[in-house]
């Protein structure tokens, strides 16, 4: 689609003035500069983001197991924490269908 446009607004400069053509070809340089600009940035705040923010980042269970083999948690709260894991994996639990049933 942008290459459409981008081909239509060409030839109609060409079927037009120097200035005319000199005007799309300024605005096509200037697109192309703010897209490798607007990349550039987001490949730079990929590289500055700290460690702890970036996706996928968290407690899994070989974190959680290391942390019990260290003595950091009890065996209790590992317990916990791999149940809670594994409620938020599984969804919430449905109980049965009720739709406007009357009593």
């Amino acid at each position: 689609m942008l290459t459409d446009a981008c081909q239509l607004v060409i030839a109609q400069a060409q079927s037009g003035s120097q200035a005319t053509q000199r005007a799309v070809v300024l605005a096509l340089v200037l697109i192309v500069l703010v897209l490798i600009a607007g990349i550039g940035l987001m490949m730079l705040r990929r590289m500055l983001k700290p460690e702890e923010e970036k996706p996928g980042d968290g407690l899994m269970l070989d974190d959680l197991r290391r942390l019990r083999d260290q003595g950091q948690i009890s065996s209790d709260e590992f317990q916990r924490a791999v149940e809670s894991i594994a409620g938020r994996v599984s969804g919430p639990e449905t109980g049965p269908d009720i739709k406007n049933e009357r009593l």
